[in-house]
């Protein structure tokens, strides 16, 4: 990934929440960055450095037996993680309890959501399903952008000017558009 996605073209961590609640996925701390953009999925390496490659927007998986195994705890690794960029972190876990409260904590202070998975998930078939997801996502959306691209072209060249585009626009969108001149008038 060279160049990230823009925010607008990416999921959001509550849409990944919902593509993983049939793997019984839990949100248990940081509601309040659930509006996060994930650009890409990427699983936890069992040597250093744990996450290769990162541009940030990631959803990071691990088990939380590899923080063990790396001499890493669960609230130093959300912290690191934040401050790389990451969207959110899901950890295959026996429990909450597992993770901590000091995780918790500081996953809602940093509004970082931090996701339950099953002791038992599968973390490469779900770093597959994210990524898929993702760039289905994105590729849907620049679809769309193209589509209504192409109708306020042929909208400016059937002569409706700039009433007639922008009435088109809010339909499309569903949203208010205003224009204003340069003088904003």
């Amino acid at each position: 990934m060279s160049n990230p996605p823009s925010p607008t073209s990416s999921a959001s961590v509550r849409n990944i929440l919902t593509l993983l609640a049939s793997r019984d996925a839990h949100l248990v701390a940081g509601a309040g960055g659930l509006e996060r953009r994930v650009t890409w999925s990427s699983r936890m390496r069992a040597r250093l450095p744990a996450f290769e490659s990162v541009h940030g927007g990631e959803l990071a998986l691990l088990a939380l037996s590899q923080l063990r195994r790396l001499d890493e705890t669960l609230p130093h690794l959300l912290k690191s993680l934040h401050q790389e960029g990451f969207a959110a972190v899901a950890v295959a876990a026996p429990s909450i309890e597992s993770l901590g409260n000091e995780a918790c904590t500081i996953a809602d202070q940093l509004h970082f959501p931090l996701i339950l998975l099953p002791p038992s998930a599968s973390l490469e078939v779900i770093e597959r399903e994210v990524i898929t997801f993702v760039v289905s996502f994105r590729g849907e959306i620049e679809r769309k952008a193209s589509e209504v691209s192409h109708q306020l072209m042929q909208l400016s060249i059937q002569g409706a000017g700039i009433n007639g585009v922008s009435e088109h626009l809010a339909r499309s969108c569903n949203k208010w558009v205003i224009i204003e001149d340069a003088e904003h008038h």
